[in-house]
């Protein structure tokens, strides 16, 4: 009797723990970032009981252990879920995600950290940091194009960048041939369905 009430006693216990998870889950999910939880049971202790068979490999299709009587379970770990998150759309310019693996690295100036959320605002002095005031780092390139060390994401909100000249200009565009050909005054609205003809490999002249 005392086994049944324990048993139902760590199921309960187990059971509040998963809800625990779960709903943990369901409040972050607006939270930028967050990534999910996953609860695993695991049998607690169990007894073998005399004269019921051997344990491991006893039978040739089948790998349970026979003769035992569960005492109960646990939670064995809460895993968290590292898949691909949703990207979502933002009106501020400062916002990132990352698309994949990786993670974005940050610091309090001390020790680093590792994070998924991107939501960045720069301070007084243009470091881009989080809600939470860790900075954001990065690596900058140096004026020659080489590859500078790992430094505080920095950017001048008041900075200027000097002018340069156009060297160069693509277009593309259709010319006006000066003359409408395709005007009817019989039918002015259709005038351009009269000309076409789609039984020909140019349904429109090169002269319409």
């Amino acid at each position: 009797m005392n086994s049944a009430l324990y048993i139902g006693a760590t199921g309960m216990k187990g059971l509040s723990q998963g809800m625990q998870v779960t709903t943990n889950n369901l409040a972050n999910v607006s939270t930028i970032g967050y990534k999910q939880q996953g609860v695993l049971f695991s049998d607690l202790i169990s007894t073998s009981q005399a004269g019921m068979g051997e344990w491991w490999n006893n039978q040739e299709d089948s790998r349970v252990a026979l003769g035992q009587t569960g005492k109960g379970v646990q939670v064995d770990t809460v895993r968290t879920i590292f898949t691909q998150g949703p990207l979502e759309s933002s009106n501020t310019i400062t916002d990132m995600a990352i698309n994949g693996k990786g993670f974005f690295q940050v610091t309090d100036g001390v020790n680093l950290y590792y994070t998924r959320a991107g939501d960045f605002r720069p301070d007084n002095e243009g470091v881009w940091r989080t809600p939470s005031g860790l900075a954001l780092n990065g690596y900058k390139y140096n004026d020659d194009g080489s590859l500078g060390g790992l430094q505080e994401v920095r950017v001048d909100r008041f900075g200027t960048m000097p002018g340069k000249a156009t060297a160069r200009v693509d277009l593309t565009m259709n010319l006006n041939s000066g003359k409408d050909n395709a005007v009817s005054e019989d039918n002015p609205y259709f005038s351009l369905l009269n000309i076409y003809d789609g039984t020909a490999s140019k349904p429109l002249s090169d002269g319409s």
